[in-house]
């Protein structure tokens, strides 16, 4: 019963992160006043929503997460009008990669998850990044057998040479 109401339960967070993205790397604004601080987010978001990803798509609620630190920069959430609107912030990623100087250098955007979803894609990544090694540990020791291979191969050719000619002036005599 209890794994039932925890399933609804993340239904339902999926179903109310649907439209938001959370976007990583935006600087605090110094401002003390929250009004300024909000203003200043959204005029970055817009800022890099229209020339960053050169879209122009509506976005409401701008929201930093978390408590201010010193330490480290907040990300911001925003929530888009529609899916479609939501969609075309992830349509150009390598638009975003393409800025390595200037505001949007160290920007990322991701949609937002739940923790049960993040959870399943930290556990994917794991799982590929342990294949990947094999493949690679495979190809490198696949390499190395050729290598032996070959360099056996070579010395058995040597090795065949050499005896074909202490033989051969043998056979002259």
């Amino acid at each position: 019963m209890r794994e039932r109401k925890r399933g609804v339960q993340e239904l339902r967070e999926r179903e109310q992160r649907k439209g938001h993205v959370i976007i990583f790397g935006i600087p605090e604004c110094e401002e003390y006043n929250a009004e300024d601080r909000i203003a200043s987010d959204e005029s970055f978001i817009n800022a890099l929503l229209s020339e960053a990803l050169e879209i122009q798509v509506p976005h409401d609620k701008v929201i930093r997460l978390g408590k201010k630190e010193d330490s480290r920069t907040r990300p911001v959430r925003t929530t888009f009008h529609s899916m479609e609107d939501h969609a075309l912030v992830f349509k150009p990623p390598k638009k975003l990669k393409d800025h390595n100087e200037g505001p949007f250098a160290n920007i990322s955007i991701s949609p937002d998850l739940t923790p049960l979803e993040r959870q399943d894609r930290m556990n994917l990544k794991a799982k590929r990044n342990q294949r990947q090694a094999k493949i690679r540990c495979e190809r490198s020791t696949s390499k190395m057998g050729d290598k032996k291979r070959k360099d056996r191969e070579h010395k058995e050719k040597w090795r065949t040479q050499k005896r074909q000619s202490k033989l051969k002036p043998q056979e002259k005599g």
